[in-house]
């Protein structure tokens, strides 16, 4: 097994995570959005260094995975500003595919569960997954997440749609 770290990103890792970012979104159709649409959406190194600025000034958590120096995941934890709202949070994860299997995913997943838990205003944390990601969707699972409902057409990739799983894991 790799020597995995994890912490919270810091204004320094904008380049990487920019970097992270472009190349996960290229790498699977299991996200968003491809590089070229962050890029003419005005995603940037400052952008991040911005949105990383943003989270160390709020209640919000970006955290790290890195292996041999260089940062290989990222999980981002957003709360609901909205006071109706603010009990729940939604999570979004990214790993690079060349460092899926080793262990990186569960480590995010174990900090940010972990933060859920000690978090006294959190009741619910929330994310949405393709439903065909089964890799994704088990290590969700196995973090105690459930699925609560399907959304059809989520995702539409050359012409092709994709379902997504609402999934959440409850206090």
């Amino acid at each position: 097994m790799k020597n995995l770290i994890v912490r919270e990103a810091i204004l320094s890792d904008a380049q990487e995570i920019y970097d992270l970012f472009m190349e996960t979104s290229d790498e699977t159709e299991f996200l968003a959005c491809s590089s070229e649409e962050r890029k003419n959406t005005g995603f940037t190194v400052k952008s991040q260094e911005k949105r990383i600025e943003n989270i160390i000034n709020s209640n919000n958590q970006l955290y790290i995975c890195i292996c041999d120096g260089v940062i290989i995941g990222m999980l981002g934890i957003d709360i609901f500003s909205r006071k109706r709202l603010c009990h729940r949070a939604t999570l979004g994860i990214n790993v690079l595919k060349d460092h899926w299997g080793i262990g990186a995913g569960s480590l995010l997943m174990e900090k940010a569960v972990d933060f859920f838990q000690t978090n006294k205003e959190l009741v619910k944390f929330e994310l949405e997954v393709r439903s065909d990601n089964l890799q994704a969707i088990n290590l969700y699972k196995k973090f105690g997440f459930k699925i609560e409902g399907e959304i059809s057409k989520y995702f539409c990739i050359n012409d092709i749609y994709y379902s997504a799983f609402l999934m959440s894991l409850t206090k």
